[in-house]
């Protein structure tokens, strides 16, 4: 009998063993699994800017459409506090901050937000200001739309930061300017009446590509200057305030024909 209760206390013993273990392996592996912490996330600060893991400091320097980053880019973490997707036109995008192809110290980041269909950039804080306006330019740059929303993330390939197409060099560059903004709108122009076919039907106004102008100095970033086509016979041009105000030129096909880059 007492062999019998000392069998059943060493097997009740043992499941009860056998249970701590698994309760403690369940609870181990969790508990040394890294937690997210507000040293692994970018944080908004209260002044708007936005703080790296390492403390590095970013400060908003443009949506997208009115500058923009070529090539692929790479998530590097989440904002502390957002949520951890954006949902773009029925596709799901992590939101957070990304570095561009080629920028190896992460002057400029990308930033999904969770609430616009918009990306935005940032630029490191720590560096000295910088205009983004046309005039401050060193050469602009025709890229047509199919190569641009062909390209990764809908941006055109970084082989063109480096290629040296287009208009280029000081005096050219502001030629190129000088002649644009002497043009007239479209309204005034009378390109919308470009649109009446002979044979009674309409053509289209349509996006047919961007002008990129970049900067000296800068690895991977430009504006964008959107072009338009008035049923293939007319283009037009428009450059942004710092308001984002658009205003639109006619651009003369001489322009356009030196700006496009060449095919390799």
């Amino acid at each position: 009998m007492k062999k019998c209760l000392c069998l059943i206390t060493v097997v009740f013993l043992m499941i009860l063993l056998s249970s701590c273990s698994s309760d403690q392996q369940s609870i181990e592996p969790e508990n040394e699994k890294p937690a997210v912490t507000s040293q692994e996330e970018y944080v908004k600060l209260d002044n708007g800017n936005i703080a790296a893991p390492d403390g590095t400091e970013y400060i908003y320097l443009a949506s997208e459409g009115f500058a923009d980053v070529f090539g692929s880019t790479a998530f590097l973490g989440k904002i502390k506090d957002e949520k951890p997707t954006n949902i773009m036109k029925g596709i799901k995008i992590r939101s957070g901050m990304y570095s561009c192809e080629t920028d190896a110290d992460f002057n400029v980041l990308k930033r999904i937000s969770p609430d616009s269909e918009w990306a935005s950039y940032y630029r490191k804080a720590s560096l000295p200001e910088i205009d983004l306006s046309p005039d401050h330019c060193i050469r602009f740059e025709f890229i047509g739309c199919m190569e641009i929303y062909e390209g990764e993330n809908g941006s055109p390939g970084i082989e063109h930061m480096s290629c040296d197409e287009g208009v280029k060099g000081k005096s050219k560059v502001k030629s190129f300017l000088s002649d644009v903004r002497k043009q007239k709108s479209p309204d005034e122009a009378g390109l919308y009446e470009l649109l009446e076919n002979p044979d009674g039907s309409r053509g289209v106004c349509y996006e047919y590509g961007s002008v990129y102008g970049y900067f000296k100095g800068e690895t991977n970033l430009a504006i964008q200057l959107k072009v338009r086509s008035y049923n293939d016979k007319a283009y037009t041009i428009s450059f942004m305030d710092e308001n984002y105000d658009e205003q639109e030129y006619v651009l003369p096909e001489k322009w356009l024909s030196k700006l496009e880059a060449k095919p390799k």
